[in-house]
């Protein structure tokens, strides 16, 4: 049986244009620490100078990380995107990098930290 062909259109960027801040309440509330972890290091990321610093500036065509008044920009695009996900790669060929960041509503989205956390970013 022959099927039609998929209308193809461009991935869509509009959620993800913008400016997002590390939500630092947010991913506290959901973070896990191994049982094998020092109390100095749940001590530092439980601190106010850990979490909720980093911040993205997202345009049609450049991804601007900012972290404590420091910033770098780099062009990226999107390899996949659904209503709940976007797949953002940097770079090209084996020198790229990939984020997957997961849409949790209209401002917010989260993306693995570590092995087995996420850090939340919220619209700002």
């Amino acid at each position: 049986m022959r099927s039609f062909p998929r209308e193809r259109r461009a991935p869509s960027k509009a959620p993800l244009l913008g400016k997002w801040q590390s939500d630092r309440h947010r991913t506290l509330e959901y973070w896990s620490f191994p049982k094998n972890v020092s109390e100095r290091t749940r001590r530092l990321l439980r601190s106010k100078e850990f979490f909720g610093h980093l911040r993205f500036r997202i345009t049609a065509r450049r991804f601007t990380t900012i972290y404590k008044g420091k910033s770098w920009s780099q062009m990226y695009r999107i390899v996949f995107h659904d209503a709940h996900r976007v797949i953002v790669a940097f770079g090209k060929g084996r020198n790229s990098e990939f984020r997957d960041l997961h849409f949790d509503g209209p401002d917010c989205f989260y993306m693995l930290a570590g092995k087995a956390n996420c850090e939340f970013f919220k619209r700002i």
